[in-house]
């Protein structure tokens, strides 16, 4: 087998059991996804392997969205077996179709004598490789993608063209590719109408929510406190303050000018309110002009790009989280990290998470995406809470998310390992 080998030994111990071996493909570390891994490599029904087509996200490189070079700053590799395949691309790039590209998935797949494939996502050359290899080996196929029906429409010739030729092209392949996978670990409402438009069947579908390390973003009273104090003193924000944060990289699709423009409609109304944005991007220079031009100037702080460690301080400095993407957010990790943070949240409707996180005037609201004058009247409704109503939207916020944690995700990955095992390989 061609591979650069990084083996944990986590669950080698555990070899002699009578377990089903998964080998796992992704694109490259995530920082998302090591916690999944390390609870999957804890089960006593699988012991899986995870195949990386990349180095991306484990060394330093530069990362179109956030605009900077970084690595993340949280064990991603630790805790579970896992291997770096040559990535054999031309033009490497995990946000690139052709920059993943693999010579010897099928040799891979083979020699781990694995009875089942969990494939994360379709989206390099690389997946494409590792799903035909395991159809050619007879292995079982379970999928996990994040894939919407909602998608913002193009202009002009790009749409006439999508329209006219991908569209149709794409129902007859989706549709004969997802006939032969065995199980499909759905993330939320929205994917599972997804692949129902395709002509998936229910009994394929195990609930397998998107989440996060809850307890990562959980803060003892006290250290939050604190770290409120010592954040909100650095940004020049006062107590009394009501701050508003988009956790998000500074680009079109997550729409950060309509948080800048909802917050100055509530401070023209005398509202103390305050727009923190944590994260970087393309449009940092534009949302400043912006804020300056409407006076807003001292009322917008963006923090730049902050790393996995920091990122539960920050959020101890917020009263709410805004998420205000277009339908291109297929779902919205921010919002989960948010609300185990202890967060009310306003979310737009075009955000993948909406319908399954968001539960209106319990721990948040949702409002129609775009809609300025609506998010705004969201926000104030967050401020007309008061201290110890956004403390229970909080709460209630801690609640709900508690049902998309890293355990229900794992126990899903168990089940559908099993029910794909027994029934066999597609044909």
């Amino acid at each position: 087998m061609t591979s650069v080998a990084a083996h944990d030994t986590a669950s080698t111990g555990r070899r002699h059991r009578d377990v089903k071996r998964l080998a796992i493909f992704t694109s490259h570390p995530i920082q998302y996804q090591a916690p999944w891994f390390r609870a999957l490599a804890n089960s006593d029904v699988i012991e899986p392997t995870v195949y990386f087509g990349s180095r991306h996200g484990a060394d330093v490189a530069m990362d179109s969205g956030f605009g900077k070079a970084f690595r993340w700053d949280v064990p991603l590799l630790d805790g579970y077996d896992h291997v770096f395949l040559p990535n054999r691309a031309n033009r490497p790039n995990v946000s690139r179709f052709t920059g993943v590209r693999l010579t010897s998935a099928q040799s891979v797949l083979a020699g781990g004598k694995y009875d089942a494939l969990l494939l994360l996502g379709w989206q390099t050359l690389a997946h494409v490789q590792m799903l035909r290899a395991a159809w050619h080996l007879g292995i079982p196929v379970i999928l996990r993608g994040e894939s919407t029906l909602g998608r913002e429409p193009l202009a002009g010739a790009r749409a006439f063209a999508r329209r006219v030729v991908w569209v149709p092209v794409r129902r007859r392949l989706y549709h004969s590719v997802f006939e032969r996978v065995q199980a499909f670990l759905v993330i939320g409402s929205r994917n599972r109408d997804y692949y129902r438009s395709f002509g998936v069947p229910d009994v394929k579908f195990f609930s397998a929510p998107y989440g996060v390390d809850n307890d990562w973003f959980s803060m003892p009273n006290g250290a939050r406190a604190a770290a409120r104090a010592l954040v909100r003193s650095g940004l020049g924000v006062s107590p009394d303050t009501i701050v508003f944060a988009s956790s998000a990289k500074l680009i079109a699709r997550k729409r950060p000018f309509d948080v800048i423009d909802a917050v100055a409609i509530l401070r023209r109304r005398g509202v103390n309110a305050h727009a923190l944005f944590i994260g970087d991007g393309e449009e940092r220079l534009a949302m400043e002009q912006r804020a300056a031009g409407i006076g807003m100037a001292d009322a917008v702080s963006i923090a730049g790009f902050v790393n996995q460690r920091e990122l539960p301080s920050w959020y101890a400095a917020a009263d709410a989280l805004v998420l205000p993407s277009d339908s291109r957010e297929t779902w919205g990790l921010v919002v989960n990290e948010a609300m185990a943070a202890g967060l009310p949240v306003v979310v737009s409707d075009a955000a993948g998470c909406s319908i399954d996180l968001v539960r209106n005037g319990e721990n948040g609201f949702s409002y129609p995406c775009g809609d300025v004058s609506v998010l705004a009247e969201r926000l104030g409704s967050i401020v007309a809470l008061g201290e110890d109503g956004r403390r229970r939207f909080g709460d209630r916020s801690r609640d709900i998310v508690a049902g998309f944690g890293i355990d229900v995700a794992t126990r899903a990955t168990e089940a559908a390992v099993r029910a794909v095992c027994s029934r066999g390989a597609a044909t």
